[in-house]
Parts: C-alpha cells; structure tokens; sequence
C-alpha cells in the first residue's frame, strides 16, 4: 500500500533499458502544451543503461529541464534502441517499457492539475506500444475456492490477450521494422504471461482444481521455450523477473499439492540450475532482492552469486546488498521526527541496544509483527534497549493514526517517521528496504548487526530475537 501526496517538484524518472545495438543517438522530449497551475516548472530526468524491477538505483547523472510551452530537450541513448521506463507520481500511463530509438520525438502533455501524459501524435513505434495498453486484465474469480471455470477463464483471457497483441503488431507491419516488431512481441508476451502467474500462483481451492492449474502453467511454461521472451533478452530487467517468477510458482503449486515445503536455498538452487548466462544472472539477482526483504538467509548467498555472475548490472546490485548489509559497519545517519517534532539521531540513542522496526499505517504484516514484539519489548524496555519505530507513510497523519490504533507499535516504543519522504528516505534508500515490516538491530557502538533480524514469529523465533539482544548486553 503506497501513499501518495502532491510534490512541489515531480519527478520524472527515465531508465533506459536493455541496449540492443551500440550507436550514439538522442532521444527528443516536446512539451507542445502546458497549462497547469499546480505542477513545478521543471522535471527531473534519470537516465540508465539498465535495471532490475527490484533493484532501481538513483543513477549518479541527472538533469533538469523547464516545463514552458514549445519546449524541446533531448536524452542521449547511447545506443541504437532503449527501453524506457517513465516513472511519475502524476504520470497517467502504465510504467510499461517503452522501445525508444535514437532520432525519436516524445510529446508529453501537462494538464491544469499538474498531471503528465504522453500527448497525441507519437511516433508510429510509440503509438503501437500504447495500443497494448487496451489489453484486458485478468478476471477476479468471486468465489472464495477457486473452480474449473475460473482457471479457463483465465487461459481464455490470455489467449484474447496474445491474439489481440498480434493484431497490433500486424496492423503496424508496413511502419515497424521486423526487429522492432519482434521485440515488442517479446515483451509484450513475457508482461502478459507474468500477470497471468501472478493469478495462478495464489489460486485458493481443492487439490483437483489446484492440480488443473498446475497442469496449465506447466504447458504455458513448456510452449514458451524457444519464444522470444525465452532466448532473447531484449530487456534483461523483464526476462529476468520473468524466469524468477516463474520458479517461484513451480514451488508454490508443489508445497500445495504434495507438501514440499521449500527455503531460499531451493528457490536460489532451483533458478541457477534451470537459467543460464544473462538471465540466470538477473533471476537469481531478481530472487536475493525479494527474499532479502523478508528472510536473512539470501545474505549468506551474496557471495557465492557473485562467483558466477558476469552480468554487470547483476553484480552491481549484489554488491550493492552487501555493502550496505556489512555487519559491523556504522550504521548510516539518520534524523527521524519523533511525534513532539523533534529530530532524534542515533547520538541520541548512545550506549543503547537499537532494535529499529519500520512499518505503514494499512500493513497487515507490520501489525502482525508488533504484536510478536510485544512480549521482546516487554522484557527489555526498561533496561539498555531502545525500541525505534519508523513509520514510512509520506502523510504524517496517517503516521498518527497507525499510532493511535495500537496495532503497529508498543507505548514503550518511541515513535518516529520518515519526515514525509516515505519509503524514498535515505536511511531506507541505503539499506535496500523496499518492502514492509522491517527488523534491524544497532549494538551500542552504533554499529550494525543485522539489517534483517529474527522476526519473533513463534517461540523457537522469539527465544532466537531475545538471545540476541542478550548477547549484545553483555
């Protein structure tokens, strides 16, 4: 659940994705008209050679151009072909990768509200991806068990969506070159199938029912081998996400039917056997950053993944994740306001045990774990340990309210947010937290222990969280 508030600049954030060719060339940005009256007169653009869909970095160049009427500025690709990823807070189209070569023009349109949009009269190559934007979504089955009928509805709309996205691209046979055509198809295909496991993966309903679902993504999965988003990486980012996607719902059907129950090391083991050169290197990069949000263990497999990984993108990320998870490093700087208003630094903690969760007001996950907490923070509150809540809502009143409710933080926590920038702060930003709840530990030099701790989910995991605060007491 993700807040939203009106930013005095917004931001525009363009990666360019996945290089096909090498040759320099630009891309060029119109703004033919701009009326608003509540948006900033600037946006900042972002540019990258590549990501991950779980990894994006705040690239180290950025540029600022003026919002005026008429206005034109221009992005260096550094290749023939990008995908390009816009990314906005009032930005009305879907976050879809958008295939950009060099010598394009983009219009973008700025309403009376503040909000971005790409205008009319784009490209034939634009205008053709945003026709994939009038492919149906899937249908939400309306019982609580799932039935026969709701997975073909399911095939069925895949089937629609595939055929429609063959009619796209036909329609624009004689304006899109074969490469072109073919790497839309690519894509587009990869985003269809992907959304269709994200439905299959979580079905609910008899093991006949589950079986049959099974059966279906076993087929799909089988006739993608030889396609294009298969052997080609066009957008490493996708076709990477896509393989880790794909291994974890294999998992999950199998732990449903038959009981296996699987760790990370399955799900890491699983994906590096079956994937090999650059998409095995962003699916098991695309696994350690998901894992990593809730489970310590894909820490102790930072290192080994290093040794095989060639892809730079991949490595750079994993590196990242161990620089900023160090044990015994200085924890970063912070400064979080505390309810009166005041900031409260970690030189305001000296001496202290620091146990630091960070939760949202609406986080059915955080509530579950300050209630696991209550028993660690009842034990320990009085003496060497601080309990520091970090609330990431942008919306301090949301903040207060999630307080208020009592369901996320103890009365002997002491209650901080993240000064309006939600999850975008920087102490979040170095530490990788892009999913909630939290648990990190700072010993009383100031020094990390662990970024992600045992979450006291039952006695065994309590009794391993309170040892560890012990330890550090000593």
């Amino acid at each position: 659940m993700r807040t939203r508030r009106n930013l005095n600049i917004y931001t525009c954030m363009l990666i360019l994705l996945a290089s096909v060719t090498v040759a320099k060339g630009q891309v060029k940005f119109v703004i033919p008209q701009f009326t608003s009256t509540q948006a900033s007169d600037s946006i900042i653009l972002y540019t990258a050679h590549d990501y991950l869909t779980r990894g994006i970095e705040e690239p180290s160049n950025k540029k600022v151009w003026k919002l005026s009427i008429g206005n034109k500025f221009s992005l260096d690709l550094g290749q023939e072909y990008s995908f390009l990823v816009i990314q906005n807070e009032r930005f009305t189209n879907r976050n879809r990768p958008l295939l950009v070569k060099n010598g394009l023009e983009i219009y973008l349109s700025i309403d009376s509200t503040g909000r971005i949009s790409l205008a009319k009269g784009q490209s034939k190559l634009v205008e053709c991806q945003l026709k994939f934007e009038q492919l149906s979504k899937y249908p939400r089955s309306k019982n609580i068990k799932a039935t026969k009928k709701d997975v073909d509805n399911l095939l069925d709309a895949r089937n629609y969506n595939r055929s429609r996205m063959d009619s796209i691209l036909s329609a624009y046979a004689l304006y899109l070159s074969e490469a072109e055509r073919e790497m839309l198809r690519g894509n587009c295909a990869a985003g269809i199938d992907l959304a269709l496991f994200s439905f299959l993966g979580h079905i609910n309903s008899d093991n006949d029912i589950i079986a049959y679902a099974y059966n279906m993504f076993q087929q799909i999965v089988q006739d993608s081998i030889g396609t294009h988003y298969e052997e080609k990486s066009f957008f490493p980012a996708l076709i990477g996400y896509y393989n880790f996607v794909r291994e974890v719902n294999d998992l999950k059907f199998k732990r449903s039917l038959y009981g296996q129950k699987f760790i990370f090391k399955d799900l890491y083991n699983q994906i590096k056997a079956k994937t090999i050169g650059v998409v095995r290197d962003r699916a098991v990069t695309e696994c350690i950053l998901k894992e990593i949000q809730y489970d310590q263990f894909p820490i102790d497999y930072l290192d080994s993944a290093l040794v095989f990984m060639k892809d730079s993108v991949s490595r750079m990320m994993i590196l990242a994740q161990k620089e900023s998870r160090a044990i015994g490093k200085r924890i970063y700087p912070f400064a979080f306001e505390d309810v009166k208003g005041r900031n409260i630094g970690l030189d305001d903690l000296k001496g202290k045990v620091v146990v630091i969760d960070f939760w949202f007001n609406g986080c059915l996950g955080c509530a579950k774990l300050g209630e696991a907490m209550e028993d660690v923070i009842e034990k320990f509150h009085a003496g060497n340990v601080i309990f520091l809540s970090v609330n990431v809502d942008k919306k301090r009143n949301n903040w207060i309210k999630g307080i208020n409710t009592g369901i996320y933080t103890s009365p002997y926590s002491l209650n901080v947010y993240t000064n309006g920038l939600g999850k975008n702060h920087p102490f979040l930003l170095n530490y990788k937290y892009r999913s909630f709840p939290q648990l990190m530990i700072v010993d009383r030099h100031g020094k990390l222990v662990t970024t992600n701790a045992t979450r006291p989910f039952g006695d065994e995991r309590r009794e391993e969280l309170i040892t560890t605060i012990e330890n550090l007491l000593k």
